[in-house]
């Protein structure tokens, strides 16, 4: 295996793919049911398009079918290749994805920025005492300009560990300066806060998008791929 196997993947969910019925082919009974679940078509069309293209990527590097892949979850819900070959992480924003595929344990998140969002309630909902505080000492325009780093980062960290809902962002404590200066201080944990965390600026399609991804191993390189 390659040891500096780091690439994550631009998706647009509204591209053109092969009937939803072909797609739906190769997803697995718990996928279509999924799919079914959603009650608006863009939605459940989006879902669809993820999850094939998911697929059709996975295989190009394990060698194995897209229909025959057999993903594992763990008991927060992160999925796994049935053999670990590769870790991989996906996330989606309205019709843009990232699929990030690596070597180590990684986890990643893509946002798109709605600045009519009350930011300091959203705010009080993921950031400590601490952070919370350094937060609203920014002027409203440094706030719209770091509060989506914020949550990317905090996301991507909590996909990492695949511990979903589980686990309390605001356990997460960063040091807020700038978008390019988030730093990890400390983990309200100690099964996670002996271990090193490395923290990736991804770069999106589109400018209204931030996103990032963490990972366990410090990649000398981005290698960017298109779907």
């Amino acid at each position: 295996m390659n040891n500096q196997l780091f690439d994550v993947w631009r998706i647009n969910l509204d591209i053109e793919v092969p009937s939803i019925d072909d797609c739906l082919d190769i997803l697995s009974a718990d996928e279509q049911q999924k799919a079914f679940n959603y009650a608006f078509p863009q939605d459940q069309k989006r879902y669809i398009a993820g999850r094939y293209v998911l697929r059709v990527i996975l295989s190009k590097y394990i060698s194995i079918r897209p229909n025959k892949i057999n993903f594992i979850y763990n008991q927060y819900g992160k999925p796994f290749l049935k053999n670990r070959e590769i870790e991989f992480n996906l996330s989606h924003s309205n019709n843009q994805a990232l699929l990030a595929i690596s070597n180590s344990l990684c986890g990643v998140d893509i946002e798109f920025k709605n600045m009519d969002l009350n930011l300091l309630d959203l705010a009080s909902e993921i950031l400590c005492t601490n952070e919370y505080k350094q937060f609203a000492s920014l002027t409203a325009m440094q706030q719209k300009e770091i509060f989506y780093h914020i949550w990317t980062f905090k996301e991507a960290f909590v996909k990492c560990l695949g511990l979903g809902f589980s686990f309390d962002v605001k356990n997460c404590q960063l040091q807020i300066s700038t978008p390019s200066q988030l730093e990890l201080i400390t983990i309200k944990s100690e099964e996670y806060n002996n271990k090193n965390y490395y923290l990736y600026d991804i770069k999106t399609n589109d400018e209204n998008y931030i996103a990032k991804v963490i990972t366990v191993y410090p990649y000398k390189k981005i290698q960017y791929k298109y779907f």
